[in-house]
C-alpha cells in the first residue's frame, strides 16, 4: 500500500511579484533599495556586504506600507588589510501586509565599497521561520564560497548570501537559483544572494556554496521554515492521523461490550 507523503505543503518560495527583490550599491551610508510583495505574511530578508580596510556594519531601516521590524541574525568578515563583512537581518511582514517598502543599511569606518541585496518569501512558518537556531558562517579566499546546514526539518528553503573582493558578480552553485548578485561600486567587490528548496530535510547535513572561486570571500547560510515544515519520519504521518478514529471507535466497541455487574435484587414490600 502506498502511504502518502510526510508534508502535504510545498516549501517556502520567493514571493511572486517580480519586484519583490531588489539589489544596489553604495560608497557611502547607508545604501538603500525598494521592494513590492504581492503576498503575505513575507519573510524579508535583508543582506549587507562591504569591502574596506576596517568596515563596520550597522542597522536597517525601512520606511513603506508593510515595514516589519528588522533584527540582525548573523555576521561574518574576513581579516587582513582589506576586509570582506556581511551581515543578515531579517524580520516579518504583517498579515494582510501587501505593498513597498524601501530599506536602508547604514555601515560606518573606512568602507569603500558597499552592496545592499533584499528579498522576500512567502509560504513561511510565522511562529518558527528558521529550521536552524543559527546561519552557518565560513570565509576564505582563491576558492568556491560555501558552507553547509544541518536540519532534519522537511520542507524548506536554504539560502546562501556572500560576498567577495571580485570584479564580477557570483553565480549560482549546483541546484541553487541567483536570487539577486551585483557588484560594488568604486572598489573591487560583489555580493550575491541564491536559494534552494527541498522536501527532504538536512539531516546529513546540506552544502550551500556558490558556482565560482572568488577573492577574499565571506558567506552565510541559512534555512526557512515553511508551516509544515517537520522532522522527517520514515512514512507518512497522515497514516498515523488516518488511524486515530478507528482505534477510538474500537476502544468504545470494546468497553461497551464489558458486561455490568448485576444489581442487587430486592423482594417486593
Amino acid at each position: 500500500m502506498a502511504f502518502p507523503p510526510a508534508s502535504a505543503q510545498s516549501p517556502p518560495a520567493l514571493d511572486s511579484d517580480s519586484a519583490s527583490k531588489c539589489e544596489n550599491t553604495s560608497a557611502t551610508s547607508p545604501v538603500s533599495c525598494s521592494i513590492i510583495t504581492a503576498q503575505s505574511p513575507d519573510l524579508i530578508i535583508v543582506e549587507e556586504a562591504l569591502v574596506g580596510s576596517s568596515p563596520f556594519v550597522g542597522s536597517v531601516t525601512c520606511s513603506g506600507t508593510i515595514c516589519p521590524t528588522m533584527t540582525s541574525r548573523s555576521t561574518a568578515a574576513t581579516t587582513g588589510l582589506t576586509v570582506t563583512a556581511i551581515r543578515e537581518f531579517q524580520g516579518q511582514t504583517a498579515s494582510g501586509a501587501t505593498g513597498s517598502a524601501s530599506f536602508s543599511a547604514t555601515f560606518s569606518g573606512t568602507v569603500t565599497g558597499a552592496l545592499i541585496i533584499v528579498f522576500a518569501v512567502t509560504n513561511i512558518d510565522t511562529v518558527t521561520p528558521f529550521a536552524v537556531t543559527s546561519p552557518s558562517v565560513n570565509t576564505g579566499s582563491g576558492s568556491i564560497p560555501a558552507t553547509s546546514v544541518t536540519t532534519s526539518n522537511t520542507d524548506i528553503m536554504l539560502v546562501g548570501l556572500e560576498a567577495d573582493q571580485d570584479t564580477s558578480a557570483e553565480t549560482a552553485g549546483t541546484g541553487f537559483t541567483i536570487i539577486k548578485a551585483g557588484t560594488q561600486t568604486t572598489l573591487v567587490g560583489s555580493g550575491a544572494a541564491e536559494y534552494e528548496t527541498s522536501t527532504s530535510g538536512c539531516s546529513s547535513s546540506c552544502p550551500i556554496e556558490l558556482g565560482t572561486s572568488a577573492t577574499s570571500w565571506a558567506i552565510i547560510g541559512d534555512a526557512i521554515n515553511s508551516p509544515t515544515s517537520m522532522p522527517e519520519f520514515p512514512f507518512g504521518v497522515a497514516p498515523l492521523l488516518a488511524l486515530v478514529p478507528v482505534v477510538y471507535v474500537l476502544l468504545k466497541i470494546r468497553g461497551g461490550s464489558k458486561s455490568k455487574p448485576a444489581l442487587p435484587m430486592h423482594a417486593p414490600l
